[in-house]
């Protein structure tokens, strides 16, 4: 993993919780549940257990995460649409995806949108993006979410609720990907405090 360029002037704290990463494949939405709920039976979208980090933001700045890396459990996906799940002080600014011509398997984070990484390779819409296992393709692609906090203070996003179609059904399951973000008044020794499961 890669951080994007301004990742020098800041401390982001990255929490990997139970689990473990690269494990699960089953949803813990079953498409249209709870993402705060039980587990449901497998999907075809590569579910990773409940994983996170956190970094300051300015107020009214857009950043990108680029964690997700999609992949399914089997045969191909088509994305549909991308959305945030938590506070409603991140909001949703857009989407993009980069394929598996990039070169690290992902950026985490990234100042600038639209992107322009040119390590990233081509950038292209996440509607109508294709992917498939990671058998098949290693890299998948990577899940380019840009975001803006909206007002100070200390938040979180729990996740991500992504629509896509398999064999002609459409499904939306919901990825545990948390990300806690703060203005820097909530910055405390340099770091912003991870609000996701597990913090303390």
């Amino acid at each position: 993993m890669r951080t994007g360029q301004k990742i020098a002037a800041l401390v982001l704290t990255v929490v990997v919780l139970a689990g473990g990463v690269g494990a699960a494949i089953v949803s813990t939405s079953a498409g249209s549940g709870n993402p705060d709920g039980g587990r449901a039976a497998s999907v075809p979208l590569l579910i990773r257990p409940a994983h996170g980090w956190a970094a300051p933001a300015e107020v009214g700045e857009t950043f990108v995460d680029g964690t997700e890396q999609l992949f399914t459990t089997q045969g191909e996906a088509t994305l549909v649409k991308v959305e945030i799940e938590g506070d409603s002080a991140i909001s949703l600014v857009g989407s993009r995806v980069a394929g598996s011509t990039r070169e690290f398997a992902s950026v985490q984070y990234l100042d600038s949108w639209p992107v322009t990484d040119p390590g990233l390779g081509p950038i292209a819409s996440s509607e109508g993006a294709v992917f498939s296992t990671q058998e098949a393709d290693t890299k998948g692609i990577e899940l380019l979410v840009a975001m803006k906090l909206e007002k100070p203070g200390h938040f979180l996003r729990k996740g991500l609720w992504i629509t896509y179609e398999a064999d002609g059904v459409t499904h939306r399951d919901f990825i545990p990907a948390e990300l806690t973000v703060c203005s820097a008044d909530f910055v405390v020794d340099g770091e912003c405090p991870f609000l996701g499961q597990g913090a303390d």
